[in-house]
């Protein structure tokens, strides 16, 4: 009687599996275009400009549409005899426009990265500067047979350089009904519909670009700076190029610049390794230009001889025997001097620079002067700068080491105005020799750092 008892129960319930209502599975659902989390363009966004080897994480996406989406469904069991498709994720392709910047003669493009890395592609180099990239990476994201996985890319992308020949883009126009502008002096991209991964939020796309400006005609290739294909710019045609570009940058007229200081003081950053990279978006060349010359401690000057522009750098690099000389009697008299204390210096010095290497992460150099620390009982006094400019250790790492020796010994300060027969020539970093025992300086030396120069009537020049 067990046995039949058993049989029942197996017969009634099977019958009661193959009458139960089976429960659909839950199925992603596609968005529409509009519901689709895609950075786009924003209203007064600066074009890019940029000198030596940038990656451009936040370019216009001006257009997108001609959305497509596909249903990627897998068998689930439903009962112990029924089963129904799922659908698991949705693929998402879509065309899309980006405006990345200002083009220049010899821009290249390196990689164009999706959420941080680039896809397995093919590079074909088209005509008028047009380069078509084929992506095939299908596991991209993850793929679609994991949990959680976002797909892949697929596609063909168009990147135009920016030439003065370059086409309009076909499928653009297609897509508009009328001709795409060229945007010639522009580089863009145009994704041709491609599949763009499963989720509703599209990754943003990062441009790696590289431009060596040379307006300068900087001789031997030195407008380049660092190893073969990881070079940087020479940061004195990067501000050459902020000071004449008349399109996107001040404009001066190369007449009005001494071209030949210039050649000099780039071929001096070239043996020194001096390279810079920067993208130049939000501020005025003049800021740019400052922020150049403080990562290679310069200044920019009108030389009152000859009434051009001009570049010193601050280095160690006279003759002490060669100095001028000046005295208390080259000084009208208020002449301030006073020598900081100890306690007004810092020893410790961390500066932070883009290391390329490793992904254009920040990276940082720490450097310590142990007289200092030493002398102040142990006591630690920190200082940070920022060398966002520089792509590699070994530049960030002179450039603090040149800081540091600034800053951890208590340098004399001297303010007063010189007679013009001895001053008129005074010029920014300039270094001079100081006879006055009066104030205990006995031949020391003296740079220069800001100059006032008074009207024809005064007697003095103001240093």
């Amino acid at each position: 009687m067990a046995f039949i008892g058993a049989i029942v129960a197996i017969v009634i319930a099977i019958v009661g599996e193959i009458i139960r209502p089976k429960q659909k599975p839950p199925n992603v659902k596609a968005a529409g275009v509009d519901e689709l989390d895609i950075p786009t363009a924003e209203e007064g966004r600066t074009i890019y400009a940029f000198a030596g080897k940038v990656r451009l994480d936040a370019t216009n996406c001006t257009w997108y549409g001609d959305l497509e989406t596909f249903k990627v469904t897998k068998k689930v069991k439903t009962g112990w005899f029924s089963s129904a498709r799922q659908v698991i994720a949705v693929r998402y392709s879509m065309g899309m426009a980006h405006h990345i910047g200002f083009s220049a003669p010899d821009l290249e493009i390196h990689e164009i990265n999706f959420g941080g890395k680039m896809p397995k592609h093919t590079r074909t180099d088209e005509a008028d500067g047009v380069v078509r990239f084929d992506f095939l990476d299908m596991n991209f994201y993850g793929g679609e047979k994991e949990q959680n996985a976002q797909g892949g890319v697929s596609g063909i992308l168009r990147f135009y350089k920016g030439t003065a020949t370059q086409p309009s883009n076909a499928y653009m126009s297609a897509q508009l009904g009328e001709e795409y502008p060229a945007y010639r002096d522009f580089c863009h991209c145009v994704m041709e519909h491609m599949y763009l991964g499963n989720t509703e939020y599209i990754k943003p796309v990062a441009f790696v670009l590289s431009t060596y400006p040379n307006e300068l005609g900087v001789t031997g290739g030195k407008h380049k700076i660092g190893p073969v294909d990881d070079e940087d710019a020479n940061p004195i045609c990067m501000i050459f190029q902020l000071m004449t570009n008349p399109v996107w940058a001040a404009g001066t007229p190369v007449g009005e610049i001494d071209v030949d200081n210039f050649r000099e003081k780039a071929e001096q950053c070239f043996d020194e390794g001096y390279g810079m990279s920067m993208v130049y978006q939000g501020n005025t060349s003049k800021d740019y230009i400052k922020e150049i010359l403080r990562h290679i401690d310069g200044v920019l000057y009108t030389d009152p001889e000859t009434g051009l522009q001009t570049i010193a750098l601050a280095r160690n690099d006279y003759v002490l025997d060669d100095l001028p000389i000046l005295t208390k009697d080259d000084f009208i008299e208020g002449v301030k001097f006073r020598r900081p204390s100890w306690d007004e210096t810092k020893n410790t010095l961390k500066s932070s620079y883009t290391d390329r290497e490793n992904d254009y992460t920040e990276a940082v150099i720490q450097m310590q002067d142990l007289a200092n620390i030493t002398v102040r009982g142990g006591e630690i006094a920190p200082e940070q700068i920022d060398y966002q400019g520089f792509t590699k250790y070994e530049p960030c790492a002179l450039s603090t080491a040149r800081s540091l020796k600034m800053i951890a010994y208590p340098s004399a300060l001297l303010e007063g105005s010189i007679l013009r027969r001895q001053g008129w020539k005074a010029k920014p970093a300039k270094v001079y020799k100081i006879r006055w025992p009066e104030l205990g300086l006995n031949d020391n030396v003296f740079r220069m750092t800001d100059i006032a120069y008074s009207d024809l009537n005064s007697m003095a020049v103001g240093v």
